[in-house]
């Protein structure tokens, strides 16, 4: 894991946290599609900041230029 951005940490319903984020990983996918990238991040939050509920957005390092792009 290189980065995460665009964090957003809300509640669904009282006492439901959730957090979406975009992760950048290296351009190489991992060779497991990011499931252990995936796992580690849910348990590390589940341990630390008691969330139930995430959504990691896994992004390559050369879709940063993009992230941010205006369209016509």
């Amino acid at each position: 894991m290189l980065d995460v951005h665009d964090p957003h940490a809300w509640a669904i319903t009282s006492g439901i946290p959730v957090l979406p984020a975009h992760v950048v990983i290296a351009d190489a996918a991992p060779p497991d599609g990011g499931a252990r990238i995936l796992d580690h991040l849910g348990e590390c939050l589940a341990g630390h900041i008691d969330v139930e509920h995430c959504t990691f957005q896994l992004e390559p390092a050369s879709h940063r230029d993009h992230e941010h792009a205006v369209h016509p």
